[in-house]
């Protein structure tokens, strides 16, 4: 099989389960924030917030080095998997105790620490079933990884319907996401040991190492992306309360979830990348090129929808008490441009073994985040916290594209760049001076978006070829 097949066939098993799982995710925060209101529903968002900036701490960047040595020497799957269990345990517990520390000095309320501590669980048990994740798309198998991510989703949204549906609260909210990734992490056990290959359980302190060693750079990168993630509600909460934290994080969810697009493609590309990186291909340039040039033309006219429509997106799916979080919205449907863009280079700087440059260039976006927040917050509150998400995403992709372009060269920018802009321009004067529905206007403006993009001509032969080898036509 090409790799351009490989990649379209992993891709499009992450995409439907994606696809899928965002769906019933955006189910859950939508039912959650009518069912709960903006206070409680703040609380949760707080607590959201911090495992999944603890979860990074968890991770320590294993999970990436991991894709990369076993799509390199599978036959050491059960040996690195063993290994790295083992060498979570004790980075769990020095975690563990760091987070207590933290909630516990920085005098949250006391709701407010109670449901990080259950959704610090839920991190740490996410940790566990990611290692089993890496061995999958390491294997490029990511089938497996593909059916558990909407099971899991599955089994969270008929909790989730159950515990909001009887006012059960939010530390049993938090609750159902413990009990459901246990029983995802079981499956991912079963599935790797079934499928793949039993763990060997023989403590080798070298590996655990040389484990650690490598993977720090991108633990460092990854904790300082979540930082920059996910700081500001934490901010928020502290400054303003969880009332304004539930109207960023409506806006904030909606951004997030779309962002599962880059996300499935970089996903699907790595291995690919690193394996052409590790024999020197020339198709590396070729992919991290046309990667970038596609995921900005699609980055388009999904900013300018989420731009124009803001108003409807929020009235509909979280109801008039939210009505303030359509102008974050608005705000950070240019961090969602941004964000496509910088999934590329991000991607790209792991494969071709520049983590260290990933990492610094994080470090710098969270350290110009943090700032921003703290004084953008206390004056403007949740729109401080926008503004501060747009701007620092501006600072990323300049410093990204500084790192990269040292190894990769420069990109023909300027052959494409004008065509989305031109196609969101006839969009964006449809979606502003009709006055039709909601859904007929996301239709005929995608519509609008497509032709003037084809009209354009951005495709061109190599474009055209690919396209070819991804979807072959039978003799």
């Amino acid at each position: 099989m090409s790799s351009a097949a490989t990649i379209s066939k992993n891709a499009a098993y992450l995409a439907v389960a994606e696809l899928v799982s965002k769906l019933l995710q955006f189910f859950i925060i939508v039912y959650a924030a009518r069912m709960l209101g903006a206070a409680d529903y703040g609380k949760f968002s707080f607590a959201l917030a911090f495992s999944m900036i603890i979860i990074v701490f968890f991770d320590a960047g294993i999970y990436t080095l991991l894709v990369r040595e076993i799509s390199r020497k599978k036959e050491w799957t059960g040996k690195y998997l063993a290994n790295t269990i083992a060498l979570k345990v004790i980075i769990g517990a020095i975690v563990f105790l760091c987070a207590v520390i933290f909630l516990e000095s920085l005098g949250f309320p006391p709701e407010n620490k109670q449901a990080a501590y259950v959704m610090t669980l839920f991190a740490l048990f996410s940790s566990y079933t990611e290692i089993f994740y890496s061995s999958f798309r390491g294997h490029e198998k990511m089938g497996y990884d593909a059916v558990l991510k909407v099971l899991r989703m599955l089994m969270l949204t008929g909790a989730a319907f159950y515990v909001l549906k009887n006012s059960m609260g939010v530390i049993w909210f938090c609750l159902m996401f413990v009990i459901v990734e246990a029983i995802i992490l079981l499956l991912a056990y079963l599935i790797q040991i079934l499928k793949f290959e039993k763990l060997y359980f023989e403590a080798d302190t070298k590996m655990m190492k040389h484990i650690f060693h490598e993977a720090w750079p991108f633990g460092v990168s990854f904790t300082f992306s979540s930082i920059y993630f996910y700081v500001d509600s934490l901010i928020l909460s502290k400054i303003r309360g969880n009332a304004e934290v539930g109207i960023y994080n409506a806006a904030y969810s909606m951004a997030v979830a779309i962002l599962f697009i880059p996300q499935v493609y970089t996903t699907a590309i790595y291995p690919v990348m690193f394996r052409f990186f590790s024999s020197k291909a020339p198709k590396l340039d070729f992919v991290y090129k046309k990667s970038f040039k596609y995921l900005y033309i699609l980055g388009w006219p999904i900013s300018t929808g989420v731009f124009f429509l803001a108003h409807d997106i929020i009235r509909i799916f979280f109801g008039n008490e939210y009505s303030s979080s359509a102008i974050v919205l608005q705000i950070v449907a240019g961090f969602i441009l941004l964000k496509f863009m910088n999934s590329v280079f991000g991607t790209t700087l792991s494969a071709i073994d520049k983590q260290r440059s990933r990492m610094t260039a994080q470090m710098w976006t969270a350290i110009v985040n943090v700032g921003l927040n703290l004084v953008l917050i206390p004056f403007y509150g949740f729109l401080g916290a926008a503004i501060a998400t747009l701007v620092t995403e501006v600072f990323l992709i300049y410093v990204y594209y500084g790192a990269i372009s040292k190894d990769m060269g420069s990109i023909d920018f300027m052959s494409f760049a004008w065509k989305p802009i031109i196609a969101s321009i006839a969009m964006a004067l449809f979606l502003f001076y009709t006055g039709w529905g909601f859904i007929p206007k996301i239709v005929c403006g995608s519509m609008i978006y497509a032709i003037v993009i084809l009209a354009t001509k951005i495709f061109d032969k190599e474009d055209l070829e690919l396209m070819g080898s991804v979807f072959p036509r039978k003799s």
